[in-house]
């Protein structure tokens, strides 16, 4: 059973890196990756996942959310057994 991961960072190169390093991991699958929390959010809502990997600061360009934390607290409120790792 492969642990299903969900990236999210508003740098190209950085979700490329860690796509990378993460591909190369047996038990490990990419099921989607997002660039701002917007898009993060409708990612989730439409892909099963077991862990996210995200930036703590990305800006949203639509401005609907807040700031990071508020952003961390709402995937935790809606997506309560998601495990979240953050990068800064």
């Amino acid at each position: 059973m492969n642990i299903r991961i969900v990236l999210a960072d508003d740098h190209p190169f950085v979700l490329l890196g860690v796509r990378s390093m993460l591909e190369t991991r047996a038990g490990v699958a990419i099921v989607g990756q997002a660039g701002s929390p917007t898009t993060l959010i409708e990612l989730l809502r439409r892909t099963p996942c077991d862990v996210l990997v995200t930036d703590l600061s990305m800006p949203d360009p639509a401005g609907l959310i807040e700031d990071e934390l508020h952003l961390i607290r709402h995937i935790q409120a809606e997506w309560p057994g998601l495990r979240i790792i953050v990068m800064s």
